[in-house]
């Protein structure tokens, strides 16, 4: 009844909240009408003083940190002027009136470091920006004080407070005085900073602008011939001093670029080392663990196999999260980065591949050095050139190489990778050919394009591959140490967090390798630029209009919600909330209600994302409750149900169950139907509203309690009281058999062929309350036979009746009619 009630009165709330939906814009001016009244003027009364007194001195007290500068602007202040000298420097180095006579090479690096510079000054804005506004808050309450403390001696003046009294209003005015000074002197100083950074800031943004103006035009530029044909330089003899200076050049960049960013990042660099030494404990112990691990998969191999280089893969995950933090490190660092990632890199492929690979691997190694030393020096220079063309000589060599010897064929078993490291070769040998063509005749730019961006691809794709392999080799050492074993999520679903966590660190690979591919071209922003436009275009219908970035946040949120929703419930429910002493059905609430509740967070977020305006659905809303309160009654009945299952908790998953004819085990409660798993092994699945509504036996609602009954027929002759000892220890005999409830024996009835006894039993443990009766009965007919009694078969006394017999019962049947005929006629004659 209590039940009906409910629903009832939540379907009329609903319907009556759809059609009455409040004028919202009414309550907000309201509202803020409210808010906008003036404030009172507070004046202190005489006999308030003393305490206010005591208030304000300690807010003096404390104004005074506030006035005093914070580190940070301490910091600006005294490296304003170094920084102001660098830039000078920075600009008679430069000149940047010239930039269309510089080589590429310089324009980047010009690029990176007045970058820098920018960036720097940007902070430095944003913290005095931050410390002004606090200042200028901290002056507006200052003033409202001092005006207080004018009133309040006024109108102590007035009442003629004692004069000790006006004194101390007055000591205090006098302070109040003094700080306001300093409070708009160090105002003044911060607005002071503000403006020359303010100008700083316009200078280096029309410079950076300058810059990426100059790099923009070479990139449009890279299909026009940018240097003279080859054979000309050698023809000229190219000068041998150019040369050793260029060289020079390339060191003292290096050099420059390191000095630089170990300055400006030295305080990074200290927590980095400690995470670097902190991480190659946490795989040297991996390692450990590792050889006390019986390796039976194949995978657990691979893992183990792997961590015998624990130092390299320490390393190399360290280098790469390094590089994808230091985004804004210079090139010339980067490259040093990347050449240094070699040695882990070789050390571990060295270990785990096929050894016909191993001389393939060696020769990109090489080429990618000299890679990263050309793309370092000057390449429209005769130096840079002739890297190049070495580099393009060398790769095509051993592309051929790879190509004629088969290697590949030799060394991957699966077709579909074997086709992808074909076509990647092929490919490469292509964009490498034309490189070496585009050198020859002067187009620089392009030649050095395609090859730099070739073998980047390359050794990205395979340091990918390299990490991708290590992180998974690390979750399925990690899943099967103590620590994790000791999470009930790991202990039941550790394989399906090894396949998610993989899947997970593939498609992040994906990202990366696809964004290095455009990168390594030159043609990530302008991709960008181009997706930004298309996705922010308006597609407008009559007066409707949405962008495509609408419609993909609006999938992404809903998509996100479910992800999040899904693995907060298997994190809460695999172990979280059952190592929580909670009571009955109180951990699937929680869980169900979290779920739906970022369900609906994400649908509200995805409605948002859209720009659909929420306050122009009340007509779509009214009539969604009508057909509600029509045409859809079964579903909000359902929807109601499963609030009241979740809020009532009559049953919880896992409970066995019995309603109508469905009896089995639940397996999940939603919100509209649940899943009941019958004894046969088939999922059912029940609307919620069918189980409010009907009989529901829950046999696990309070306990785990069964009762096992076992009925058993002997012998008439048999010893009774030792045909129920018998009974009674061999359920005392089964550990899975309770003592109390006690066991006990009802001599049942006297059966036709048989004595009947029921032995019934409790056993606590209901899931396998079948097996413990088999076993029960198992130890029963061994009993019976060791003691000799024996279970008979029902019995029958069957008479059989020959022609013989049918005679002589046929003669008797004769004399007794006759006897009864003359008995008869005497009667008559009497």
């Amino acid at each position: 009844m209590l039940n009906k009630q409910l629903k009832t009165l939540l379907s009329s709330f609903l319907l009556i909240s759809f059609f009455c939906t409040p004028n919202f814009s009414q309550q907000e001016t309201s509202n803020q009408l409210l808010q906008e009244k003036p404030e009172t003027e507070v004046t202190y009364s005489v006999t308030e003083v003393p305490k206010k007194i005591e208030e304000v001195t300690i807010y003096l007290n404390n104004l005074e940190s506030i006035i005093v500068p914070a580190s940070e602007i301490v910091k600006i202040e005294t490296t304003y002027v170094d920084f102001n000298e660098s830039m000078k420097e920075l600009k008679s180095e430069a000149d940047l009136d010239k930039l269309d006579e510089k080589f590429t090479r310089s324009l980047k690096d010009l690029r990176q470091r007045w970058g820098a510079k920018h960036k720097q000054v940007l902070e430095w804005q944003k913290i005095i920006e931050d410390r002004s506004t606090n200042l200028d808050e901290e002056k507006a309450k200052f003033e409202n004080i001092k005006a207080t403390w004018k009133r309040t001696y006024d109108n102590a003046k007035k009442e003629k407070a004692p004069e000790d009294l006006l004194k101390s209003i007055r000591n205090i005015q006098t302070q109040l005085t003094l700080k306001g000074k300093d409070l708009i002197k160090r105002s003044n100083t911060l607005l002071s900073y503000q403006s020359r950074i303010a100008e700083v800031n316009i200078e280096l943004s029309n410079i950076v602008v300058k810059l990426d103006d100059a790099l923009n035009l070479r990139r449009t530029e890279i299909f026009t011939r940018d240097a003279p044909p080859l054979w000309a330089i050698v023809i000229e003899s190219p000068d041998t001093v150019s040369l050793t200076n260029q060289v020079e050049d390339i060191w003292v960049l290096y050099k420059r670029s390191v000095s630089d960013f170990i300055e400006t990042e030295s305080d990074k660099l200290i927590y980095d080392l400690l995470v670097f030494i902190l991480f190659f404990l946490f795989v040297y112990g991996l390692k450990y663990f590792s050889r006390s691990i019986e390796a039976e998969d194949s995978a657990v191999k691979f893992a183990v196999k792997l961590l015998d280089r624990s130092l390299a893969v320490s390393f190399l995950i360290f280098l790469i999260f390094s590089s994808l933090l230091y985004t804004d490190a210079p090139d010339v660092l980067k490259s040093l980065i990347k050449i240094t990632m070699l040695i882990p890199l070789l050390r571990i492929l060295s270990h785990i591949i096929n050894p016909l690979l191993k001389a393939p691997l060696y020769g990109l190694s090489i080429l990618y050095v000299l890679n990263q030393f050309q793309d370092i020096a000057v390449i429209d220079s005769f130096l840079g050139r002739l890297i190049l063309l070495l580099l393009t000589i060398l790769a095509i060599a051993g592309l051929i190489w790879i190509i004629r010897s088969k290697v590949f064929e030799k060394s991957f078993e699966g077709k579909k990778a074997l086709g992808y490291v074909s076509f990647g070769n092929r490919a490469a040998l292509t964009l490498i050919s034309f490189a070496l063509i585009g050198n020859i005749l002067g187009y620089v730019s392009l030649a050095n394009l395609l090859v730099s961006g070739t073998l980047n691809i390359i050794y990205i794709a395979i340091l990918l591959f390299t990490a991708v392999a290590v992180l998974n080799a690390l979750i399925i050492l990690f899943l099967k140490t103590k620590p994790a074993q000791k999470l009930r999520v790991v202990q039941y679903q550790h394989e399906k967090i090894q396949l998610t966590s993989r899947k997970i660190i593939r498609l992040a690979a994906i990202i990366l390798w696809l964004g290095t591919v455009l990168n390594s071209y030159n043609v990530y922003d302008p991709v960008l630029v181009w997706l930004s436009e298309t996705l922010n275009r308006k597609w407008e219908i009559g007066s409707f209009s949405i962008a495509i970035v609408n419609v993909l946040i609006f999938i992404f949120s809903i998509w996100a919600a479910v992800i999040i929703s899904r693995t907060v419930r298997f994190f809460l429910e695999g172990d979280i909330l059952p190592r929580l002493k909670l009571p009955r059905g109180v951990p699937g609430a929680i869980s169900s209600l979290t779920t739906y509740s970022i369900l609906v967070l994400g649908i509200i977020v995805a409605l948002f994302g859209i720009g659909l305006d929420l306050s122009k659905l009340t007509i779509l809303v009214g009539a969604l409750g009508v057909g509600i309160g029509f045409g859809m009654q079964d579903l909000v009945n359902n929807f109601i149900s499963g609030l009241i299952l979740i809020f009532e908790r009559p049953i919880q998953v896992g409970d066995a169950v019995s309603v109508a004819d469905i009896s089995g085990r639940v397996q999940s409660i939603g919100i509209r139907s649940s899943i009941i798993r019958n004894w046969s092994g088939a999922d059912i699945i029940v609307p919620n509203g069918h189980l409010i509504s009907n009989k529901l036996t829950n046999w696990t609602m309070t306990d785990q309690l069964r009762r096992i009954e076992i009925k058993v027929g002997v012998m008439y002759g048999s010893d009774v009281n030792k045909v129920m000892e018998i009974l009674l220890n061999c359920a005392k005999g089964n550990q899975k058999i309770l003592t109390r409830p006690a066991a006990y024996v009802l001599f049942q009835d006297f059966a036709d062929s048989y004595l009947e006894f029921e032995l019934r039993c409790w056993t606590s443990n209901y899931t396998d309350w079948i097996e413990i009766r088999s076993d029960l009965r198992v130890a029963i007919n061994n009993s019976f036979e060791k003691e000799g009694i024996v279970i008979p078969f029902p019995q029958r006394d069957l008479h059989i009746i020959t022609d013989r017999t049918k005679d002589q019962l046929g003669e008797d049947d004769h004399t007794r009619r006759k006897k009864r005929l003359g008995t008869d006629k005497d009667k008559e004659k009497k």
